[in-house]
């Protein structure tokens, strides 16, 4: 069984073969193997869009155990538009999920959902589908899918089985498990980056948007 440890700071979780750090101020996700980190959040982790107002979580309070895993509020800028982080561990892996919270009377929903990871952590990249150019492995080309769908003919090479799924050589697996008006962005360059102004990262970047702010790794 995992081991959950709870601080002000960060939350960290022991298994048997991994180790999920999810600091708190500001969100930052990590999973680490020994000493080695195979999975680091990027510079957009949680970010919701309502109309032209991007929504950026500055931390993660009100910790709460469910029977699902840890969740946790996101404290934003706009108190009246509330969502948390859910996070569920066991040896298998690790699925986080960003969900809105419900206000009586209020939609909450946002427009998009927006997240991105380091690809460089996780070591090579493979799976998604079909392309028609010989990208090998897929973190030495650049993949813009938006929206995500199979395509005879795509600006970016994607061909007619795709699907949001990837394996790393540093043994990785990452499922998108909701793939309804979903987007898809390996290697994007900085100025094509939705949200608010874009950090610049250490190393290229996986990113994602649009639909249910879910993802599992």
């Amino acid at each position: 069984m995992p081991n959950f440890h709870i601080t002000d700071d960060r939350i960290t979780v022991e298994t048997a073969t991994f180790t999920v750090i999810l600091d708190r101020r500001p969100p930052r996700l990590s999973i680490w193997r020994g000493n080695e980190e195979v999975w680091r959040s990027g510079p957009a982790f949680g970010q919701a869009r309502y109309g032209d107002a991007w929504l950026v979580p500055r931390s993660l309070e009100e910790v709460r155990l469910t029977g699902e895993g840890v969740r946790l509020a996101a404290l934003t800028a706009d108190p009246d538009r509330p969502f948390s982080l859910v996070m569920a561990v066991d040896e298998e892996g690790v699925t986080v999920r960003w969900q809105t919270d419900t206000l009586t009377g209020t939609s909450c929903t946002p427009d998009e959902w927006h997240e991105s990871a380091y690809l460089a952590p996780a070591g090579h990249w493979y799976g998604q589908g079909q392309l028609s150019r010989g990208v090998y492995p897929l973190e030495r080309g650049l993949i813009h899918a938006d929206p995500f769908i199979t395509a005879g003919t795509h600006p970016h090479g994607l061909l007619g089985i795709q699907t949001a799924v990837w394996v790393t050589s540093r043994g990785v697996g990452v499922i998108l498990e909701n793939e309804r008006g979903l987007a898809i962005g390996l290697n994007r360059a900085r100025t094509e980056q939705p949200g608010p102004p874009y950090l610049p990262p250490s190393s290229p970047n996986f990113g994602r948007g649009r639909g249910d702010g879910g993802e599992g790794a």
